[in-house]
């Protein structure tokens, strides 16, 4: 499957360039390029969005801090996942989509952490 998408690269761009293909980029001008990748990557791959991830985050009531916990990746996962920073991992997708459809079933994997 081919994908495309248009997006805002902020950079400076020399008013000489007719063209507008050249321009300097720092870190953390490539961010944007690196999110929309990601972006497109979750499509493909069929995975949680962003602001689907957020969304079911909230919906459980949890910090970002303790979804990293019961769902993995650590204690700043989720803010990367939430801002599209990091790919989510097929876990933790399956994980936030059996958690949305039965929200109940958090109590479960609070339990299984506390036993560790």
């Amino acid at each position: 499957m081919s994908q495309s998408m248009v997006f805002d690269l902020p950079g400076w761009y020399s008013e000489d360039d007719a063209i507008g293909k050249t321009g300097l980029f720092d870190k953390k001008d490539m961010q944007a390029s690196d999110r929309a990748i990601n972006l497109m990557k979750a499509i493909e791959l069929g995975r949680l969005l962003p602001t689907q991830i957020k969304k079911i985050r909230l919906a459980l009531g949890l910090s970002q801090r303790d979804a990293g916990h019961y769902i993995g990746g650590g204690p700043n996962a989720f803010q990367k996942y939430e801002s599209g920073d990091v790919l989510l991992s097929k876990s933790a997708d399956t994980a936030l989509r059996l958690l949305a459809a039965d929200p109940r079933r958090l109590e479960e994997i609070s339990d299984c952490n506390a036993t560790w």
